[in-house]
């Protein structure tokens, strides 16, 4: 009996899907408890990976999912970055080292003061985010550079603040001279306000900045200096607050799978295997159209766990020569690299090449590769 597969079949989980800046993401609750390391193994292999939170919109669907205020913990995939401490700014803007203000935070911020006010007389200063303050949003035209910066008398955390500016404007204040600087000191008066100056000390597993934070009272605390990965906390009415905890604790957790038109299957089949596994589980082993859908597939294939590439629906008729898509598809876009010429007699299958910016290849279809199915 494979004992992997019986606890898959006894495994209660949840599903949530919710479309999220046009992409659409489906949660699954996983009773097994794991450690946060196991439980980032597990939703990659299974799903995508640990879940990642952006807003509190997706907060509030996701403490509705059926199962998890019923547990005590519940493992997300926020993890302590501690490696990484240079200020950033949070529309993305490249910071100036050489503004004396940002040295000047540099040398006087303490590790829980990740976030930055400016003060009265221009004197900038890191605080912890989760303090309350006034805070300065800008509204920014892309097309003509110019700027609107907009004050709020509301106190509110950076993470709260940010939210508001990014909601209401475009985002929080970004400085860059002395003249930007000033113009912002003329309309802040006495206030010590929030700018959009921080370190991140968290980062999801997926890579992505932790922009949204919804930390309980006194988070993150980091007790006995091991509390490095984050949950979801339901006990003694924390209403699904984010708690650090030891990485090592065992809890249920929640994993994402992106809903998109295509998907990567992380494992490893020749291509004949890959074509019978995306007909029985989904449609097809994916054709490529257009630029459009060669980056989405792109990107995916990014986040393969094979070497060299991943299969796509693409043969050749072994006798007449030409390449055709299994799923008919006629479009004449192509995207053939300089060494796809193979072997006519034995390199028939086409992939993605990883190492040749995710041109077309041929291979021999014995090969084992993941793949992509839509």
């Amino acid at each position: 009996v494979d004992m992997e597969a019986f606890f898959q079949l006894l495994l209660f989980f949840a599903v949530a899907s919710v479309i999220s800046q046009h992409v659409i993401l489906q949660y699954h609750f996983v009773e097994l408890e794991k450690t946060w390391g196991e439980a980032q193994n597990y939703c990659r292999a299974h799903y995508q990976d640990l879940i990642s939170i952006h807003s509190a919109q997706q907060m509030e669907t996701i403490r509705s999912i059926s199962g998890v205020s019923n547990e005590e913990a519940v493992w997300i995939g926020l993890r302590r970055n501690a490696g990484v401490r240079q200020w950033l700014w949070s529309n993305g803007d490249p910071v100036n080292t050489s503004m004396s203000d940002i040295n000047q935070i540099n040398h006087e911020s303490k590790n829980k003061k990740n976030c930055v006010v400016i003060k009265t007389k221009n004197k900038w200063q890191g605080e912890d985010c989760s303090k309350v303050n006034c805070f300065i949003c800008m509204k920014e035209n892309k097309t003509s550079g110019q700027r609107e910066y907009h004050i709020s008398s509301e106190e509110r955390s950076w993470f709260e603040a940010l939210e508001i500016c990014r909601r209401d404007y475009t985002d929080l204040t970004s400085i860059h001279s002395p003249e930007q600087l000033q113009e912002i000191q003329s309309k802040i008066g006495n206030n010590d306000v929030w700018i959009g100056l921080y370190r991140d000390e968290w980062l999801w597993s997926n890579g992505k900045p932790a922009l949204f934070q919804d930390w309980g009272q006194g988070e993150p605390n980091n007790g006995g200096n091991n509390e490095n990965c984050a949950g979801l906390w339901f006990d003694n009415n924390r209403d699904g607050k984010w708690i650090n905890f030891p990485c090592s604790c065992s809890f249920p957790f929640l994993c994402y799978q992106d809903q998109s038109k295509y998907i990567l299957v992380k494992e490893n089949k020749t291509w004949i295997e890959a074509l019978n596994y995306c007909r029985t589980n989904h449609t097809d082993l994916a054709s490529i159209p257009n630029a459009t859908a060669q980056t989405e597939i792109a990107e995916l294939a990014k986040t393969s766990s094979g070497g060299g590439g991943v299969w796509i629906g693409l043969r050749r008729d072994r006798l007449l020569g030409f390449w055709f898509w299994m799923d008919d598809d006629e479009s004449e876009f192509s995207n053939w690299g300089d060494g796809s010429k193979g072997d006519l007699f034995s390199d028939h299958c086409g992939m993605i090449d990883k190492e040749e910016n995710f041109t077309w290849r041929f291979e021999c279809c014995s090969t084992k590769l993941n793949f992509i199915c839509y």
